[in-house]
């Protein structure tokens, strides 16, 4: 009986050292995975954008086919897409950017770009 409790009063919990080095190590863990973290959100939202202003580029090419070769009003074109169905829904970066279109000069040919994701 005297053996069980001796046995019973060596156990003891983590000591603070102990703790402190599982905070370490977890720390270390964080610093390492967190850039990898943040540089995976950053491309999925560029990757997000891209298909984004691949489709409005499409929906403004079709509306052009659709229309006697002329787009939308310039400031309207997401308005009169979703109007006339050649979109289902309002595109948004996942960046809280604004997408702008750009008819080339002749007018036959369109860019959009993004406010945060500035490439066309």
């Amino acid at each position: 009986m005297n053996r069980i409790r001796k046995e019973k009063r060596n156990e003891h919990g983590f000591t603070l050292i102990e703790m402190l080095i599982v905070v370490a190590i977890i720390g270390v863990f964080l610093s390492l995975a967190l850039p990898v973290y943040k540089d995976t959100v950053v491309n999925a939202q560029n990757q997000s954008c891209e298909l984004n202003k691949r489709m409005l580029k499409v929906a403004m090419e079709t509306y052009y086919l659709s229309n006697g070769n002329i787009y939308p009003a310039t400031g309207k074109e997401i308005d009169e897409l979703l109007a006339k169905h050649y979109l289902e829904e309002r595109p948004r970066c996942s960046g809280k950017g604004a997408y702008t279109f750009t008819v080339s000069t002749d007018g036959k040919s369109v860019d959009v770009s993004c406010t945060v994701h500035h490439a066309p």
